[in-house]
């Protein structure tokens, strides 16, 4: 089945495109993209490994079962007129290999970041990185253990490749963004089964443009 978003709406159709119907239902969007606007969309549906849950954003992570066509909310998206740093907006990002845990993407007042969300209790594990905000590349092990996320710009964000274990969330460093006065700028890591990995990389002695 492929599942896509069109006009606000969640559809599923099968693998050629054909038979296509309206899962779930965002709100009519008009207008510049605000706040509001934002807040309002429907995104990022994410099949689970088996096929059977469909994850996607909308006012926060809500998880469809293809079954019976119903849907829940996993984490709802938390916004505050008063309280700036209360604010959190979830969406989902990928599924670990054994459809236990989802990694999602988190918005707040000022920057952003990743966490994962485990489903049997909900419990929410944010990544950390000894280099700061955590961004903008990220893969899971094929054995579900950690996650590895990279950055091929310099500014926000420090450049680099770092692995982070699910359980604690703790990052360590892989490759260093900046030493010497180089800069290693990575991205789109994937981690192969026997421990490697695969990702671009470049390098550069002045300070990268975007």
């Amino acid at each position: 089945s492929l599942a896509y978003v069109s006009r606000n709406a969640l559809m599923i159709s099968d693998a050629q495109g054909g038979n296509s119907r309206v899962v779930a239902q965002g709100p009519l969007l008009s207008g510049t993209p605000d706040a509001a606007y934002i807040l309002s969309s429907l995104s990022k549906p994410r099949w689970s490994p088996d096929g059977k849950t469909l994850a996607y954003g909308l006012g926060g992570v809500n998880l469809l079962d293809i079954a019976s066509g119903t849907s829940s909310v996993l984490r709802s998206t938390r916004t505050s007129e008063t309280s700036p740093a209360e604010i959190r907006i979830y969406v989902p990002d990928q599924w670990s290999p054994d459809g236990t845990r989802l990694l999602v993407r988190l918005g707040f007042y000022e920057g952003s970041g990743l966490a994962v969300l485990r489903l049997a209790d909900n419990s929410e594990v944010m990544l950390t990185s000894p280099d700061g905000l955590v961004c903008c590349y990220q893969s899971w092990a094929p054995d579900g253990v950690n996650i590895t996320f990279a950055n091929d710009s310099v500014g926000y964000v420090a450049s680099g490749l770092w692995r982070a274990d699910v359980i604690s969330g703790t990052g360590i460093t892989l490759i260093d963004g900046e030493q010497e006065g180089r800069y290693t700028l990575v991205s789109y890591p994937y981690q192969l089964a026997y421990g490697q990995f695969y990702y671009f990389m470049s390098t550069s002695s002045e300070f990268p443009e975007a």
